[in-house]
């Protein structure tokens, strides 16, 4: 194995380093082919238990560990750069960002300085919260964990030293972390990413390596070696949001695994160990930190998803950036050597506290006062915060929790009056997702004279068989087992409708048919390339706001007609065409917002847009002998 004389460094621990953030920088620039590139953080994970066990083991051997040594050097290596990043970042938040949008930024970074951003964002995590490109220290959740984890390790690995029980230890606790996650993933899927105890079979991965002190060289490393990258660049092109976090983490785990086993192989030492990936490895840190809050704070000044060039030139800020950062704080406020050197390394550890405290200071009280809001005109202010009271307005008329399923939803938990019939009325049932929820407020707007029941889960389409979150596969075997026998007249399908679902729904439609139900499908709505509140939020005017809203109106239209073949024998409704009666896409009405984010309506939407579709489709709902239809 090579090692560098610098730190005892081994050139393919850093070049692993290097693949890591670039995959993660490449993911969040939308370079394709990387739809699976935060699966870096993982690799970032394994190496951390690898590293931090084999420098306190071999200390503890020589007699010279010191918890209290131990917690300075991290301390040391982790928060001044952390610090600075965070203070840079509140920064260019108060320059850039709105009133709301600053006070969530003040207070993820109030949490990142207590390590425990990951708690945050994990809380966070529900459907209708703040999209990821809006929140500019999302990746400090990673850190959180890594600093959780040094809290217990140092602790524990020295107990089980006593007793000879490392590699037995490391292994039992890994198990025990890959079983909680398997076991909770469907059920609990945000926590399973976001929390320690559930990434601690990736730090024991690479710790169980240390405390062996296992190696493989020759062919058999090289082997290995190449093995993990095909493994890592495979999972990192083809893993994507959609699967479960315990599939991406435990590919990258296996990765970094095979890398870390074969370290000093051949191969390892002149391809994952070039100079080039070695020198990235040694800022991988400083990029990791950089480059998110670029990206987030650039689009939210676009407003726009990112240009080639644009992503090219966020890429060269962010290494530009890491290189400053690594030049000027990482290297002067590391400790390298006893005593320290020079004034930055002696002045290190109090200039850090001092940035956390102002930092501290300045993000509690942004967080307090709810942003500047002095920078944001009257009505729009208001408008904004009538926008974002819409979301429990929406709720109710919704009937979230009670007729709209959500994650831990059970189905026990459905009243009676969602899914009841009315002799004398015509009775439609509508299914779906949260769209689907969203065209019931608008259809009972719509249509009073019918008598809607309402089956809707937030991210369960009406697929029959189809499980995409916790209890989906209850809900859809409950539509299409139960509901759909009882005597309605229509069976309405509606969904935040995507390319790979489509296929799939000519099979529901005709099983509803079988029975003898009329099926309705409203076809897709128009999706907003940005939040509309936060398109208004940024604007100085309604006039601008709704031109930029409305510029970047999607109709989809490809989808639509995807949607509308497999819909073939039933009725199909273009929700497009009440959106957008005219040229453009209806935004706005008295001062309000029809929308609350990229697509789901408001209730005022719900309102005007139910106007439209009624004068659309006067007959929809229309059945001899029963009490007619009065659209409005």
């Amino acid at each position: 194995m090579t090692l560098s004389p610098k730190r005892d460094l081994i050139p393919s621990i850093e070049g692993m380093r290097a693949l890591a953030v670039l995959a993660v920088l490449l993911f969040h620039l939308h370079i394709a082919g990387f739809d699976g590139g935060f699966l870096g953080v993982d690799v970032f994970f394994v190496i951390s238990g690898f590293i931090i066990t084999r420098n306190i083991l071999r200390q503890a051997e020589r007699g010279e560990f010191s918890l209290a040594r131990f917690y300075y050097a991290r301390f040391r290596r982790l928060i001044p750069a952390l610090a600075v990043v965070t203070l840079l970042t509140l920064a260019g938040a108060a320059w850039l960002l709105p009133p709301a949008d600053l006070q969530a930024a003040a207070q993820s970074a109030v949490y990142t300085v207590l390590s425990v951003s990951n708690f945050l964002f994990w809380w966070q995590s529900g459907y209708f919260d703040a999209a990821s490109h809006t929140k500019p220290l999302l990746h400090t959740w990673s850190l959180g964990v890594e600093e959780q984890f040094y809290l217990f390790w140092p602790v524990l690995l020295l107990l089980f030293l006593r007793f000879r029980a490392v590699i037995v230890a490391c292994v039992v606790l890994g198990l025990a972390s890959v079983v909680a996650g398997v076991l909770l993933v469907e059920q609990y899927r945000e926590a399973v990413f976001f929390l320690a105890p559930f990434r601690v079979y990736q730090f024991m991965a690479g710790a169980v390596l240390a405390a062996g002190a296992w190696s493989i060289g020759g062919r058999l490393g090289d082997a290995l070696q190449l093995a993990g990258l095909a493994l890592f660049g495979v999972a990192v092109a083809l893993v994507n949001g959609e699967h479960s976090p315990m599939v991406g983490g435990s590919l990258a785990a296996g990765a970094s695994l095979l890398l870390l086993a074969s370290r000093g192989s051949p191969f390892a030492t002149r391809v994952t160990g070039n100079p080039v990936l070695v020198w990235i490895g040694q800022r991988s840190y400083a990029i990791y930190l950089v480059h998110w809050p670029l990206i987030v704070l650039f689009q939210f000044r676009t407003g726009s998803g990112l240009e080639p060039m644009e992503q090219v030139a966020l890429g060269v800020a962010s290494i530009a950036g890491a290189m400053a950062l690594h030049r000027l704080v990482e290297r002067p406020f590391r400790k390298t050597s006893e005593p320290d050197v020079g004034f930055a390394a002696r002045a290190a550890a109090p200039a850090t506290v001092v940035m956390l405290l102002v930092g501290m200071f300045v993000a509690a009280n942004l967080w307090g006062l709810g942003g500047l809001k002095g920078q944001q005109p009257e009505d729009i202010r208001m408008a904004v915060e009538a926008a974002e009271k819409a979301f429990t307005a929406r709720e109710s008329q919704t009937r979230t929790g009670i007729c709209h399923a959500g994650n831990g939803f059970e189905l026990k938990q459905y009243s009676p009056r969602c899914a009841g019939v009315r002799r004398g009325k015509v009775n439609v049932l509508v299914i779906g997702d949260s769209v689907g929820a969203d065209m019931y407020m608008m259809l009972t707007k719509a249509y009073p004279g019918v008598a809607f029941s309402q089956a809707t889960g937030g991210r369960c389409p009406p697929l029959a068989g189809n499980k995409v979150f916790p209890g989906c596969d209850v809900i859809n075997d409950y539509r299409f087992g139960e509901l759909v026998t009882h005597d309605y007249d229509f069976v309405v399908f509606a969904s935040n409708w995507k390319a790979n679902e489509v296929p799939r729904l000519a099979e529901s439609i005709r099983r509803v048919q079988a029975l003898g139900r009329r099926v309705v499908v409203i076809g897709p709505g128009v999706h907003f390339r940005e939040s509309t509140i936060r398109t208004l939020a940024m604007s100085p005017d309604f006039g601008s706001a709704q031109k930029r809203i409305q510029a970047n109106a999607d109709r989809r239209k490809a989808l639509v007609d995807s949607v509308r073949a497999q819909a073939a024998g039933a009725t199909f409704v273009d929700l497009v065409a009440a959106q957008c009666p005219r040229k453009q896409c209806d935004v706005f009405q008295r001062g309000e917002l029809l929308y609350i984010d990229e697509f789901h309506l408001s209730p005022r939407g719900a309102h005007q847009i139910g106007r439209n579709f009624a004068r659309e489709n006067p007959k929809l709902f229309d059945v001899p002998g029963k009490t007619p239809v009065a659209a409005r």
